[in-house]
């Protein structure tokens, strides 16, 4: 589900989900939800929280780079060729968190490569390889955390 220091671990039965989405020009846009049992002081409030989130996506190396649109939460990460995601999020302030995520994919992932000649256009990967119009469908999605 992953591990976080910071305000995280006081959470009980912590979980995630991340959803995705990237248009032709290899933007990113979309959100993450967490969901706890806060633990702190004994009590045992539910906790829901969702945070938006905008970024950009490397094509040449599957890294990308989102952050959060209402807090100051930074989120750093690669999309893999199976289609799962390692992530690390960083939130400097009061109540700071580092917390490091791997995600699955919810639906059978596509493969990055499978959209190679599309004739769409976008930015294209310096190799030759695909381009973000043609594997924005397949990375776009929601992931849970494993």
């Amino acid at each position: 589900l992953g591990t976080g220091c910071g305000n995280v671990e006081d959470l009980i039965g912590y979980e995630a989900s991340m959803e995705l989405f990237m248009d032709d020009d290899c933007l990113l846009s979309g959100s993450r939800t967490w969901f706890g049992i806060d633990g702190h002081a004994g009590d045992e409030e539910a906790i829901e929280h969702t945070d938006g989130h905008l970024g950009w996506y490397n094509i040449r190396d599957g890294s990308f780079s989102l952050v959060e649109t209402e807090e100051l939460g930074t989120i750093k990460g690669t999309i893999h060729g199976d289609g799962t995601i390692s992530a690390l999020l960083t939130q400097p302030g009061e109540f700071p968190v580092v917390g490091k995520y791997e995600y699955e994919k919810t639906e059978q992932y596509r493969s990055l490569k499978s959209g190679k000649d599309s004739k769409k256009g976008g930015k294209k990967d310096s190799s030759g390889g695909a381009d973000c119009a043609s594997i924005s469908d397949a990375l776009s999605g929601n992931y849970v955390a494993t």
